[in-house]
């Protein structure tokens, strides 16, 4: 120690740091923002009111039963006010956890951000609608290309975009049973993280990406255990009212041959070839493999029950809530009976 008191030592997983004694943020969000020097971001004001809301009563209640000295809880309770008031101070850094909206709005009040939402960078979330097929986790669904898919800048002029220091993926473990579960979470989502993270504007493309992945030899020569996902086949299927059916488009990496059954059967070399998209008109198990030379061929597969109301113009009375529109009203009348994961993007609500 030099016996100086403009900061204090704090405390994390990684050790102890020096943190500017007169700041509000903590050791974890200093880390953040050294680490993620790239660019800049805001929170949404309604978003920022209700955390600040918890974190007051949180420091209160904690103090009245003996948890939090009252002089710390005072200052949490002061800090909780001024944003409450629209007074945060400027150099209070965000991190956008719960959807991107927080820190856009928080970029475009002038605040550095860290954008980490759920929607895209929860790690923990199944990486295939399929979870039956996963290893049992928390619920959720973020897939690699979802996670490419994140713009940290939208919506944003060049003056705020520099408030964006980066981004952040989270891997909450209560449902990680092991290492392997670990890695096979992380990896190959972790790559398109990065991209997201470093690649520049005009070269970010999930085409590239995707079609040019090789990071797998890479984790296989270091004995990593990986999800194959991105090497799977991609299928989307939309409703068309006009046809009274539902038609199923997919991709797949590479230029690779996907044949197609709508009976259930294992697809082969025989059966239908996939070249565009297929409507699907009555009740079928679409199933779909892309044959790979020398590899593993990769499968797909969709179950759709036929009713009165399948195929057939939709329209919602009430609008739903934004986190859980997906695709609006079609979803009622796509014949696809979905599992109970309401983040799969198969339900509204």
């Amino acid at each position: 120690m030099d016996g100086r008191k403009d900061y204090r030592v704090e405390m994390d997983s990684v050790g102890a740091k020096d943190v500017p004694e007169n700041v509000y943020y903590g050791v974890q969000s200093m880390r953040a923002a050294e680490n993620f020097q790239i660019t800049g971001l805001n929170m949404h004001p309604e978003i920022i009111n209700s955390l600040a809301y918890i974190k007051k009563a949180a420091a209160i209640t904690n103090c009245e039963i003996g948890l939090l000295e009252k002089k710390t809880a005072e200052a949490i309770v002061q800090a909780c006010d001024e944003i409450l008031e629209g007074r945060a101070p400027s150099d209070a850094v965000v991190m956008s956890w719960r959807g991107s909206e927080g820190g856009i709005a928080a970029a475009k009040l002038g605040h550095d951000v860290i954008m980490t939402p759920n929607s895209h960078f929860y790690f923990d979330y199944y990486q295939s609608p399929d979870a039956d097929a996963e290893p049992f986790g928390i619920g959720g669904c973020v897939t690699i290309d979802k996670v490419y898919s994140f713009d940290p800048m939208a919506d944003l002029t060049p003056g705020q975009q520099a408030h964006i220091l980066g981004v952040q993926a989270n891997l909450w473990t209560e449902y990680i049973a092991s290492d392997d579960h670990l890695e096979y979470m992380l990896l190959p989502r972790l790559a398109a993280l990065s991209e997201v993270q470093w690649c520049q504007p005009g070269v970010k493309d999930w085409v590239r990406f995707r079609d040019g992945f090789r990071m797998d030899r890479i984790y296989s020569q270091m004995g990593y255990v990986f999800a194959k996902h991105i090497f799977g086949i991609k299928g989307s299927y939309a409703v068309d009212p006009q046809k009274g059916a539902v038609v199923m488009t997919l991709t797949t990496q590479g230029d690779v041959p996907i044949h197609y059954t709508l009976d259930g059967s294992e697809p082969t070399a025989a059966s239908p070839r996939y070249t565009g998209p297929v409507e699907i008109g009555k009740s079928a198990r679409f199933r779909a493999t892309a044959l790979r030379e020398g590899g593993e061929n990769a499968s797909y597969s969709r179950e759709f029950a036929f009713s009165k109301s399948t195929g057939r113009p939709a329209v919602l009375n009430t609008k739903p809530n934004d986190s859980y529109t997906f695709e609006g009203a079609s979803l009622l009348v796509d014949g696809y009976h979905s599992r109970p994961v309401f983040t799969s993007g198969a339900w509204l609500g």
